[in-house]
């Protein structure tokens, strides 16, 4: 009570709090005020404001999924990147819309768009010279939150089936069938059923989806010579080589162990929002180098109609 007092010079007070994970579909009182104070600072181009220092706990702590479901979503997310089945991005200048993120649903036949615009946009460093753009997986997966609060305001689920997708692209979140399979403390686990298609699909028969985006990353083979992306081996090795560079990146150029640590970090800044999640991308890229590596590559890829069954 003394804290608390006129004269007191204390200039905060930390709060800690211990419950049980809750979706915030479990309180729609809340999520439609939510949504209209977004779509009005939208409307304003003044999201940046709207969204200034409302996130005071760290990104895996603060993103409504779980680990499991978390750790799906960013395979899917490299597996998006490889296949061709994520496309669009965001401008890097603040207040600026282009074509959203957008996944490809292979059950619909369309390209399913991710909130626009998102929570946290891409914004230049301090400097005026490094721009944020390694932050469009983090940016994308906390505004889930932008779809749950949707989901409140026009009681109907659709704006979820983009990260529903997200997740398919590498495996969907099941219950594991014994303890020692479980991947997080709530006993989930993951049938990586329809990731293995989607990358069997550009792989083994070289489809993509329609107006998807090219592979056009920087990998090149060792002696630096480009791969050949005609030929199922030159696909696959150049996916397994895509994911290694990455994954030797993200464990080299971030502290995995404790990403508060992390040499990029200035005091009290959270950019890049990527070192957050760099224990899940070294992860994810060894999560799909495996499946990769999995495959048959004489083997011929499931047609649509059988992988709509797989997403049922």
């Amino acid at each position: 009570d003394q804290a608390l007092g006129q004269g007191s010079s204390v200039a905060h007070i930390d709060i800690f709090g211990s419950y049980a994970p809750m979706s915030p579909l479990a309180f729609p009182s809340l999520l439609q005020p939510l949504i209209n104070a977004w779509r009005e600072a939208a409307a304003q181009n003044n999201t940046t404001f709207f969204w200034t220092n409302r996130r005071g706990r760290p990104l895996v702590g603060s993103l409504p999924m779980s680990a499991a479901e978390r750790r799906a979503s960013t395979a899917g997310y490299v597996v998006g990147k490889i296949t061709g089945r994520l496309r669009g991005t965001y401008e890097t200048k603040p207040h600026t819309r282009s074509q959203p993120v957008e996944v490809y649903s292979e059950e619909s036949r369309r390209w399913l768009p991710f909130p626009n615009p998102l929570l946290t946009p891409y914004v230049t460093g301090a400097n005026g010279k490094r721009t944020y753009v390694a932050d469009e997986l983090p940016a994308l997966l906390e505004s889930q939150l932008l779809a749950l609060a949707e989901c409140g305001y026009k009681t109907s689920l659709e704006p979820l089936l983009p990260y529903v997708e997200l997740r398919h692209l590498f495996a969907r979140v099941v219950q594991a069938p014994q303890d020692s399979d479980a991947v997080d403390s709530q006993g989930r686990s993951y049938d990586n059923a329809t990731g293995a298609v989607y990358l069997r699909q550009w792989i083994v028969d070289g489809v993509r989806p329609p107006e998807a985006p090219a592979f056009t990353t920087a990998v090149t083979t060792e002696d630096g010579l480009p791969f050949d992306l005609t030929t199922v081996e030159g696909r696959r090795a150049a996916a397994l080589r895509y994911c290694e560079l990455n994954r030797d990146k993200f464990a080299r150029a971030f502290r995995i162990d404790d990403f508060r640590s992390n040499p990029h970090f200035s005091p009290y800044d959270r950019r890049p929002m990527i070192a957050a999640l760099a224990p899940d991308m070294v992860w994810a890229f060894d999560a799909v180098a495996a499946l990769i590596e999995e495959l048959e590559l004489g083997e011929a890829a499931v047609d649509a109609d059988e992988l709509a069954d797989l997403e049922l």
